[in-house]
């Protein structure tokens, strides 16, 4: 019998398959990569879905595994002050009352009605697309109904897609002026519309976000990790710095970074549902993407909000690189390609996962430079602590930019500290 384990974790690394349409993980249709990892002969006992994980856009729905520069507004202090997350997930604010009119009115006089953007189907609200009358630029506003902020936790108290968090943490992380952290969508502010609705405003980026890159990018190799180490620095420099201003992403994937405008290799971090303030070394409840879940979320009843993040940001590093995902969720005995790399170690699994580029057939790390693949155990770690070590590689100190355009390669410099 534990013979016949160890070959199904070993044939879930070996044999990725295909998932069958309509699944969870189903590959989008606007994207094609020519990268797929080879199927071979498998266990039986596994399914496709546990042994493949490609590279999918996550349905907003499907996120959780339960579940230019203008005077900006001022949002009540109140209402930030009231809504700003707990480590714990309790929510700071009163959920039996409606918080809307706190917010001020959002004026429709400057902002034209352009069109629908997309729905956004967590909150049950849709993303619209403005023009500002008064600077004439676009721009993106998040409408969440009031109906989703009067039932927030009095329904669901398990829910940790807070709307009230998102604005506060969105709008003190991302308010134009000195004190915005350049690696978010810069926020204009939180309204409320005529019939009640909460009206989160922010840049539009069309530039799309890094799940459309990703799925751009070509085959596994030298030129394409070039291309992710720009914007994983960019990631890594945006999710430090909240980190060092008390905010924890608590959501970090492909879909919820944007390119920048005017730098389509800088990311900009949008989606705070999920953050975290307060004391984030006791952080308790399962945030964010199955695939994306560190691991202690599901096996420690507290744990480090930042180690999280930075877990996280290495599943989004392995997608830039590889071009799907290494497993399809952490959850303990529902990916078998995570059991296997529980078991032996991140770096055996990146050993027995294979890749087929060009017809040859070989190891994933094989794809991999010394450094990227450094990078990726680091963050991957299956010791949350040894995560933070990524904040002491040189490459997070600036000449990147410079280095990578001398080389025109992956820099040296990218080696850890």
């Amino acid at each position: 019998m534990a013979q016949d384990q160890e070959n199904e974790l070993t044939s879930a690394c070996d044999d990725p398959g295909n998932v069958q349409k309509g699944a969870p993980l189903l590959f989008s249709s606007t994207c094609s990569l020519p990268v797929t990892e080879e199927p071979t002969e498998t266990d039986s006992d596994s399914t496709e879905d546990e042994r493949f994980h490609p590279l999918t856009s996550w349905p907003e729905h499907q996120s959780r595994e339960n579940s230019e520069e203008v005077e900006e507004p001022s949002l009540v202090q109140s209402a930030v002050a009231t809504s700003m997350p707990q480590a714990d997930g309790t929510p700071a604010h009163d959920s039996g009352s409606s918080r809307t009119p706190d917010l001020p009115l959002f004026d429709e006089q400057r902002y034209q009605f352009w069109r629908l953007l997309n729905p956004a189907l967590r909150c049950g609200g849709q993303i619209e697309l403005y023009l500002d009358r008064l600077t004439g630029a676009t721009v993106a506003a998040k409408r969440v109904p009031v109906h989703r902020l009067q039932a927030f936790s009095s329904t669901n108290p398990e829910d940790l897609e807070d709307p009230w968090q998102e604005m506060a943490v969105a709008t003190d992380l991302g308010r134009p002026g000195p004190g915005r952290v350049p690696g978010v969508c810069a926020c204009h502010g939180a309204f409320r519309s005529a019939d009640g609705d909460a009206m989160l405003v922010s840049d539009y980026l069309p530039g799309g976000d890094l799940f459309d890159v990703a799925s751009e990018l070509g085959e596994p190799g030298p030129w394409r990790e070039q291309q992710a180490w720009p914007l994983i620095r960019s990631l890594l420099e945006a999710i430090i710095t909240i980190h060092n201003r008390g905010v924890a992403h608590g959501d970090i994937s492909l879909e919820n970074m944007l390119r920048q405008r005017g730098c389509s290799m800088s990311i900009a971090l949008v989606d705070f549902g999920m953050a975290v303030t307060g004391d984030l070394t006791r952080t308790v409840g399962v945030r964010g993407k199955p695939s994306y879940q560190a691991p202690e979320m599901h096996t420690e009843h507290v744990y480090d909000a930042r180690c999280a993040d930075l877990f996280a940001c290495g599943v989004a590093a392995y997608a830039l690189a590889i071009g799907s995902y290494p497993w399809s969720s952490t959850r303990p005995g529902s990916c078998l390609a995570f059991g296997y790399a529980q078991k032996h170690g991140i770096e055996a699994f990146f050993q027995r996962r294979k890749v087929s580029v060009g017809g040859v057939r070989r190891p994933l790390s094989c794809f991999l430079s010394v450094r990227y693949k450094q990078l990726l155990l680091t963050l991957l770690s299956l010791e949350p602590l040894r995560r933070f070590e990524v904040s002491s590689w040189r490459f997070m100190h600036g000449g990147f930019a410079a280095q990578l355009e001398a080389t025109m390669g992956v820099p040296e410099a990218l080696a850890g500290g």
